[in-house]
């Protein structure tokens, strides 16, 4: 099975997950992605939502500050694509607005920005 793909835009890689199952649903699986993309020469990730666990977005699971701090600490720079409203979830959709002001993970609806991001340098 196939989980990655790797696309090139202005001279900088990235890798898409590919498919449409859970790939992140305990904090390992997050290190275990980031070897692969380690593998591929990239520390530039597009992941989008359906990727994770539902958990993830239950901020007391503790399952994506766990998962976004290894994203931090091997140099991530990951974009989620996330078609869903945040408003039914008040406190994820605080940590959304906060984090997009970061360098390593940023939210996104649109494709086409989040790819933007990952490839601006």
């Amino acid at each position: 099975m196939q989980i990655i793909a790797l696309n090139t835009v202005n001279n900088t890689s990235y890798a898409e997950c590919v498919t449409k199952q859970k790939i992140i649903t305990i904090e390992q699986d997050a290190v275990d992605l980031i070897g692969l993309c380690g593998y591929h020469h990239t520390n530039n990730l597009l992941l989008y939502a359906d990727n994770v666990d539902d958990r993830f977005f239950e901020l007391k699971s503790t399952l994506a500050g766990n998962v976004l701090q290894k994203f931090m600490n091997y140099y991530m720079r990951v974009a989620m694509i996330m078609k869903d409203d945040l408003s039914d979830n008040k406190r994820f959709k605080e940590m959304a607005l906060e984090t997009n002001k970061g360098n390593y993970f940023r939210i996104f609806k649109d494709k086409q920005k989040a790819v933007d991001w990952l490839t601006s340098g």
